[in-house]
């Protein structure tokens, strides 16, 4: 189960039937992981209030979602090894980034959403 790619329709008809805890029992690695959180794993701190909240609520449908997100890393890591291939495909990331500016995200927000007009 993943939600890349996925359309609005697809990923609201698994929200309907989203149970983070499910996944929880039935994803070994998922289990192991956040077992492993909340026993203290991490620099010896407690985390139970994200694992609890991964496992009661999980708007975002983050367990849903953890086996391609680990999937695409491996793509990263991969990728991450060919250095021109890296180097090229970061100075193209660099040069198209122009588009998501903050003041180009932030007008389009407050024309096309907020409904507001610059002053």
């Amino acid at each position: 189960m993943f939600l890349f790619g996925m359309h609005t329709d697809e990923v609201n008809a698994l929200r309907a039937s989203y149970r983070p805890r499910e996944i929880y029992n039935s994803n070994g690695d998922i289990k192991a992981i956040l077992d492993f959180v909340s026993g203290g794993g991490l620099s010896g701190k407690n985390f139970d209030s994200i694992v609890h909240y991964l496992l009661d609520s999980d708007p975002y449908m983050t367990l849903a979602d953890f086996d391609s997100y680990r999937a695409a890393q491996a793509r990263v890591n991969e990728t991450y090894l060919d250095r021109e291939k890296w180097t090229k495909m970061s100075l193209t990331n660099i040069a198209k980034a122009g588009f998501f500016a903050a003041d180009r995200s932030v007008t389009e927000y407050a024309e096309n959403i907020w409904n507001l007009k610059k002053v």
